[in-house]
């Protein structure tokens, strides 16, 4: 399995120090999964995948309150599309792919 290593770029920046500082904690996270994925075991590949979805769930609940918040709080005009897509990412892409993998078996495909 070939994964293109997920990298940070400044172009990511928003300015807001508590939100980058969230957003590279998360691009480690990925990494530090990738890179157990590509050790290509898979047992410990149905483990992580598990407990990253897991993970992500629980992290899109709470950096998305954190984040919605404080675009409220400096009016952000964006917010209402920004909501939307954070809704959407925590309703309906994460549960999509921890279904996927589960229905797949976890197979090398669906990671």
């Amino acid at each position: 399995m070939f994964v293109k290593p997920l990298e940070w770029s400044d172009d990511y920046n928003t300015g807001v120090p508590i939100v980058d500082n969230a957003h590279k904690g998360l691009f480690q996270v990925v990494r530090r999964i990738t890179s157990i994925l590509l050790e290509n075991d898979p047992v410990k590949n149905r483990f992580v995948c598990e407990e990253a979805v897991k993970y992500l769930l629980d992290y899109a609940v709470r950096h998305f309150r954190e984040e919605e918040n404080f675009m409220l709080e400096i009016g952000y005009k964006g917010y209402p599309m920004h909501k939307h897509l954070h809704d959407n990412l925590r309703e309906v892409t994460l549960p999509a792919l921890q279904k996927d993998l589960v229905e797949n078996d976890y197979n090398i495909e669906s990671i």
